[in-house]
């Protein structure tokens, strides 16, 4: 009868101590007094939770074993390193044997298991305030966030054994999180080449945020036409369709009359410079070159004259009369890593139309590209003038106006060649 009595006292305490575990809810950020728990890291996202109440509230048995309690909390999904903390469960029993002193966590959202840690390490044996703290888990997958522990000593029953642990706290660890680059959201990350905010191709960035040629900016002689093109033959011939890609205007051989008496000669001038504009600020700033070689048409009427920059980017058309003409830069003598920056109307078509009025002398007509091959470049233009030579003079006056320095520049002006020889 005593031993009955005795075994009905024992299950009543059993159920009391139970009941006691079931805990308010606590959050995983929140930082209660820690004075048991050892967990620190020096990584600042560390999620360091300390489970409420005393040693002995905490302490879950093995014969009773699922037995243990839970707690409500707030951790985000993610990758973790999971560090456990156990306490002895018994005080003043250091020559007692209790092995497997170790306790599991399950991590759960709104009752369904999302995870299980491993065993946490057995507290050691053979001392009283023994504690025991470790990396049970390298790499704990939680593929959603977690609202709810629940915390259960790992030892199955064994007769006679009354294995008991206090859980302490646990730390876990985020790993960091690499994100992968998004095209399209206006920040150039470090895999691409820019990002404009979109995902479409043909605007000068790609759907993959690579550099391309802007649409303003067709290959004339690739056989397609692209925006911005009236034709395009591959540049097979200059019949149906011109090494600019626009449709010929018919050319008409104007009648050659004989000049009778005193005829009035044409005196404008139409010119300057296509400058490699590094910065792209549409200003050809201090020690931006010219390009050279580049083909200019001049187009006025049914008449074309052409001619090249010379290694300065300076090109010229003279002798022209009162009326109105178009600049054409013939883009495919540009490098194809040039991308076009200014002209003088802002339109970026390698084309400025002006009206020239009598003995005008126009030197305004420039055109920017932006180029990252420095296959055409020349020299920075002089800042004694458009054109300006300045050849060094060594030596005696007498000996300078001894000798006459004479160069010669032959430049190609549609069909005529003109030769100049400037001399000091």
């Amino acid at each position: 009868m005593k031993a009955m009595i005795k075994k009905s006292l024992m299950m009543s305490a059993l159920i009391l101590l139970i009941g006691v575990f079931d805990v308010a809810s606590v959050s995983a950020t929140e930082q209660h007094p820690a004075a048991a728990c050892h967990l620190s890291s020096g990584n600042g996202d560390a999620i360091v939770i300390v489970f409420p109440g005393s040693a002995d509230e905490r302490r879950i048995f093995a014969p009773y074993a699922p037995h243990g309690f839970s707690m409500d909390v707030a951790i985000p999904a993610g990758t973790y390193d999971l560090y456990l903390e156990a306490y002895d469960g018994h005080e003043g029993r250091a020559g007692e044997d209790q092995a497997q002193e170790q306790f599991v966590v399950d991590f759960l959202n709104s009752g369904n298991a999302i995870a299980q840690s491993s065993h946490s390490k057995d507290v050691v044996e053979g001392a009283d305030d023994a504690f025991a703290s470790s990396l049970t888990d390298e790499g704990l997958e939680l593929a959603s966030h977690v609202n709810r522990l629940s915390i259960m000593h790992a030892a199955s029953y064994q007769e006679g054994k009354t294995q008991s642990v206090s859980p302490t706290c646990m730390m876990l660890v985020p790993h960091e999180v690499v994100v992968a680059p998004v095209c399209g959201d206006h920040v150039v990350d470090a895999a691409e080449q820019c990002d404009d905010g979109n995902t479409t191709s043909g605007d000068g960035c790609s759907a993959s945020c690579s550099l391309e040629r802007r649409i303003l900016d067709p290959v004339c002689g690739n056989g397609i036409q692209e925006p911005g093109e009236q034709c395009d033959d591959g540049n097979a011939d200059e019949e149906g369709c011109t090494r600019q890609c626009t449709i010929p205007v018919p050319v008409v051989e104007p009648d050659v009359v004989e000049p009778q008496g005193d005829v009035d000669q044409c005196d404008g001038e139409i010119g300057n410079t296509i400058w490699n504009d590094r910065n792209a600020n549409g200003v050809q700033d201090e020690g931006e070159e010219g390009i050279s070689d580049v083909k200019v048409k001049l187009q006025y009427g049914d008449k074309v004259k052409t001619d090249r920059t010379n290694y300065r980017g300076r090109y010229k058309f003279e002798d022209l009369c009162e009326d109105t003409y178009r600049v054409i830069v013939a883009i495919e003598t540009l490098d194809a890593s040039c991308y076009a920056t200014y002209d003088k109307d802002g339109d970026l078509d390698h084309i400025y139309k002006y009206e020239l009025d009598e003995g005008e002398e126009y030197r305004k007509a420039d055109f920017g590209y932006q180029c990252t091959s420095s296959t055409h470049t020349g020299k920075s233009s002089p800042e004694t003038g458009p054109g300006a030579l300045a050849l060094p003079l060594t030596g005696s006056a007498s000996l300078v106006f001894a000798s006459i320095a004479t160069y010669m520049i032959r430049r190609r002006v549609g069909e005529k060649t003109a030769t100049i020889i400037p001399m000091d």
